[in-house]
């Protein structure tokens, strides 16, 4: 009988924690009054203090919308634009709960009712310039990739370790410095969220993790062990994921958490990551030209055979976009013609290197060239 009593109290306490962590903020941002929806705003989600629940941050999708699983209580709901606060209120979550949120035209543009008006950039406007734009970068060393950070601009590293921060406007273009690595590390990759810059380096103690935090400017380092990594992606509830030879490491809460590792059925070193946060779904290259992609169920599956070495992928609504050896080429999502390529795509003619290809919320691209030491775009897709 005591058994019995200890076994249903187990699951009574069970049921009670998934219960607590099933609530979900099912959100919706439009522009008044003609109710248009806003993606690529920034929405933090911040619980009261002395909460178990961790802050979450996260993007509104093409059609306005943005979820966030959380437990039941008390919440802060706060949105950006280019780390502008456009909207703050208090929210009760309890199960699904809906959060419809309607901005006034005080922050929308002149022209484009559907677009804030805080100095929109490339990334997350459809102001920009619709004619091409080649922009020289101010760096130390080659640039080595390219970051579309959620406010909009863009994010450069170089074979130096120098970091650049690149807006695009209407008015024109502009950039700075926003850190320098040590000289002793060799920089890979190098991956945004709304409140941190993340870059994979190597150096004789093996894979390092810089983060650079936006708000108090510092710049700290975790050493993830005698091993060789590549390519990084984040998302906007610090999940981290660091591709090594063989695997990709999974970290959450800023590694504080232990990792876990996703295997492949060959190396797939010098990989590069992409990540979908609107699906979930990660996109890996290895360095013979195959493209794997991960799901939500946290398998590698073979998605496409490039049949050259991967720079960068760049992720869209229907395709994604990768500069190769080859240079760019456009391959299909879903569908019985998922992984093939799909044949006049992009209207560009590149004849240099390509180490960085990014997507904004517009679905126009954009290139960095390695050889010219340049952002350009917008690149529009076709045939989507």
């Amino acid at each position: 009988m005591k058994r019995f009593f200890l076994v249903l109290g187990f699951f009574y306490f069970t049921s009670c924690v998934n219960m607590a962590f099933a609530d979900e903020i099912d959100g919706h941002i439009s522009l008044q009054p003609n109710n248009c929806p806003l993606s690529g705003l920034v929405v933090e989600i911040d619980p009261k203090v002395g909460s178990p629940q961790p802050k979450v941050v996260t993007l509104t999708r093409e059609d306005g919308s943005f979820t966030a699983n959380v437990i039941n209580g008390e919440y802060l709901v706060v949105v950006y634009q280019r780390g502008s606060k456009v909207f703050q209120s208090q929210i009760h979550v309890s199960g699904t709960t809906t959060f419809p949120i309607g901005l006034t035209s005080s922050v929308s543009s002149e022209g484009n009712p559907c677009t804030v008006s805080t100095s929109p950039t490339a990334g997350n406007s459809g102001t920009t310039p619709s004619t091409q734009v080649r922009f020289k970068i101010k760096r130390s060393g080659t640039p080595i990739d390219l970051a579309l950070d959620p406010d909009g601009t863009f994010l450069a590293l170089d074979s130096f370790g120098g970091v650049s921060r690149i807006a695009i406007t209407q008015g024109g273009q502009s950039s700075e410095t926003l850190f320098q690595l040590p000289p002793s590390i060799k920089p890979a990759a190098i991956a945004s969220n709304s409140e941190y810059v993340f870059a994979s380096a190597n150096s004789v103690l093996g894979c390092q993790v810089y983060i650079w935090n936006k708000t108090n400017k510092s710049l700290t380092f975790h050493n993830l062990g005698q091993r060789v990594c590549s390519g990084i992606a984040v998302d906007g509830q610090q999940s981290i994921y660091v591709a090594f030879d063989e695997e990709v490491g999974v970290w959450t809460d800023l590694f504080i958490s232990k990792p876990k590792f996703i295997g492949f059925p060959k190396p797939i070193d010098s990989a590069t990551l992409a990540l979908d946060e609107s699906t979930r779904e990660l996109f890996v290259s290895a360095s013979d030209g195959t493209v794997y992609l991960i799901g939500q169920g946290k398998r590698a599956k073979r998605f496409s055979d490039i049949g050259s070495g991967v720079n960068s992928i760049g992720i869209a609504k229907d395709v994604i976009v990768v500069a190769s050896a080859d240079g760019l080429a456009c391959y299909s999502r879903s569908g019985a013609n998922a992984g093939r390529k799909i044949s006049g795509c992009l209207d560009a003619k590149i004849r240099h290197t390509i180490t960085g290809v990014r997507v904004d919320v517009n679905q126009r691209v954009w290139i960095l060239d390695r050889d010219d030491a340049s952002l350009i775009g917008p690149l529009p897709i076709q045939n989507r």
